[in-house]
């Protein structure tokens, strides 16, 4: 997911905005981000959800495909667009682990 412009060494939104689209159309799903304010006695900083969502509707709604989330802190980043990047490489990683838990399933 690193860019292909010539931009400077940290990704800005636009390589953001490219991985996003890029992840959805590759899985065929559609990306939700929810970022919560972390409050003490929790280590203060944001929380961050990626759900990946089935792209299209059953029974009138979305399924959940999988979920992942991290914090500012645990990865150590100081840019938004740092922590979402790192947030769809392990949303990726847990589609992944979906898919191949479900091909065990089959198989079985």
């Amino acid at each position: 997911m690193a860019s292909n412009r010539a931009t400077s060494v940290a990704p800005d939104l636009t390589d953001v905005t490219e991985a996003v689209a890029a992840f959805q159309q590759h899985n065929h799903c559609r990306v939700v981000i929810t970022v919560r304010q972390l409050l003490p006695p929790a280590v203060t900083g944001l929380w961050l959800e990626g759900k990946a969502l089935s792209e299209r509707d059953v029974d009138g709604m979305r399924v959940l495909l999988c979920s992942s989330s991290v914090t500012c802190a645990e990865l150590n980043t100081l840019t938004m667009d740092s922590a979402i990047l790192a947030l769809l490489y392990r949303l990726d990683y847990a589609l992944a682990d979906e898919e191949f838990r479900a091909t065990l399933k089959k198989d079985a």
